[in-house]
């Protein structure tokens, strides 16, 4: 039995139930059989029990048509569902099986698992992305990479007109500051130089004689 062989390696139960496809609880409930009695109580514990569907016979016919894959049988995908395996087991063996009947089939008697498929484009032309790739693609990054170098080239230019025009401005500036002390100097005629300084206002201080 497969629950026998992976209680001996050791699996915990939880991974048992999953994959004979049983209850946890009974999973334990076989596991306590198999520590007080080996593998014999579990078959004791078996034959007890209601006989399955399939007998050894059946289910290596269904191995070997489910191994044919699933377009050989019809199916336009390769790949196996409970609905299709239900449908080939019927084929193969005359017999119905409900879709956890099939569950318990596919991880118990015969020890599959569950595989989820690779998603991929139909459209998908290998030939057509190895060409791709090694013709268009270095151009395409070539070219990525100059119009990049240009778009840091005229940034650097940009960068040093609007220098350039701050630094006129800022002479310009200079110059607009000096004409007023000018005009005050001529206007006083006194001596060259700044403006007179304003009368400080606000805060007094006393003074004591």
């Amino acid at each position: 039995m497969r629950a026998a062989e992976l209680f001996e390696q050791g699996r915990p139960s939880s991974e048992v139930a999953r994959a004979v496809g049983m209850h946890p609880e009974s999973v334990r409930r076989w596991k306590r059989l198999w520590e007080q009695g080996g593998v014999q109580a579990l078959r004791r514990r078996s034959a007890t029990g209601r006989p399955p569907k399939l007998d050894d016979a059946q289910v290596e016919a269904v191995r070997t048509a489910l191994e044919q894959g699933a377009q050989a049988h019809g199916f336009e995908a390769d790949l196996w569902t409970l609905d299709r395996v239900g449908v080939v087991v019927e084929r193969v063996t005359g017999v119905t099986l409900a879709r956890a009947s099939v569950w318990r089939l596919l991880t118990g008697r015969l020890g599959w698992s569950l595989q989820r498929p690779r998603r991929q484009a139909v459209e998908r032309d290998e030939s057509e992305i190895a060409r791709w790739v090694a013709h268009d693609w270095p151009r395409i990054k070539k070219g990525g990479e100059e119009t990049c170098l240009g778009r840091v080239l005229r940034r650097i230019r940009c960068i040093a007109a609007v220098r350039g025009a701050s630094q006129v401005r800022t002479s310009r500036s200079y110059s607009a500051l000096a004409a007023p002390a000018e005009l005050e100097t001529s206007r006083d005629g006194g001596r060259a130089g700044l403006p007179r300084r304003r009368p400080r206002t606000g805060r007094r201080y006393l003074s004591w004689s």
